[in-house]
């Protein structure tokens, strides 16, 4: 804590920093992020899937509070359902009407309407990857209506299911029409969004980046 308001100090702290990565850190959870092969090698079972800690609502309530310098932000990215959906909640109890943005540095939707939609070990939902490392649309809403933003991500694992990679493996296409497709892949993520925020009367442009 101390260290974290040296930081808020400096004359240009970050502007977020990302509350979890691939392995348990005593703050908050992880999704599951690594491919089966890697796994194979790699654990990431350690408190997969659960929640934030006391020490990381400590830490959260120190990055955002202002008296001790500037604010930085919270990035979801990589972070578990559990600490997703209740960091939601601190922002609507602790911090309602305080215009914090809700950010994803680099991201991908599952398609899934709802957070309480079970897609925990559903790899495919239509184009997208269907696991709960990406993000459900009532998700993009709340990121839309924070001001946030949603940094699309180009990792082909984690944007696109295995089905959709493979028809771009596999084809017998020019490397030109491949490379459109792989664009596509990216583009099924602008669309849905886009979409999503239209049928909600909100701006379909100013949360993608």
């Amino acid at each position: 804590i101390r260290n974290i308001n040296k930081v808020k100090q400096w004359q240009y702290p970050p502007f977020f920093v990302t509350l979890a990565h691939h392995f348990h850190n005593e703050l908050g959870s992880h999704a599951k992020s690594l491919s089966d092969t890697i796994s194979r090698f790699v654990d990431q079972k350690k408190e997969l899937n659960s929640d934030i800690t006391p020490l990381g609502i400590e830490v959260i309530q120190s990055l955002l509070r202002t008296d001790k310098g500037k604010r930085i932000y919270i990035d979801l990215k990589h972070a578990s359902r559990k600490v997703r959906i209740n960091y939601y909640s601190l922002l609507q109890s602790e911090y309602l009407n305080q215009d914090i943005p809700i950010i994803v540095s680099h991201g991908a939707v599952n398609g899934y309407p709802s957070v309480d939609h079970d897609s925990l070990n559903n790899d495919e939902n239509g184009p997208f990857l269907g696991r709960d490392i990406n993000f459900y649309d009532d998700e993009i809403i709340k990121i839309a209506r924070s001001h946030g933003i949603f940094g699309i991500q180009l990792d082909d694992r984690l944007i696109a299911n295995d089905s959709e990679r493979d028809k771009i493996k596999h084809s017998n296409l020019s490397e030109n029409q491949k490379l459109s497709l792989r664009a596509k892949l990216v583009w099924n993520h602008i669309k849905h969004i886009a979409e999503l925020l239209d049928r909600e009367n909100m701006d379909a442009w100013d949360t993608t980046a």
